[in-house]
């Protein structure tokens, strides 16, 4: 899975170039972006829409604290 959204980046970018786009797309975001909360198998995401370069991108936020965690 870590490589399958670097396909979709234009221009297509390195693991390392593309965790930074994401990093500046997270700070990009604000309350305006909010889109929907999802459910989950164990847990409920926020998504956020937004727009970079005109390409719209969905970013889902969820906390892990609530996951069920593996023995």
């Amino acid at each position: 899975m870590k490589g399958r959204g670097l396909a979709l980046l234009v221009p297509p970018l390195m693991y390392r170039e593309a965790m930074g786009f994401v990093a500046t797309a997270i700070h990009m975001l604000t309350a305006d972006n909010f889109c929907e909360t999802v459910r989950l198998t164990y847990d409920t995401a926020d998504v956020y829409g937004i727009n970079i370069q005109s390409t719209v991108w969905y970013i889902g936020c969820a906390s892990i604290a609530t996951c069920p965690r593996s023995p």
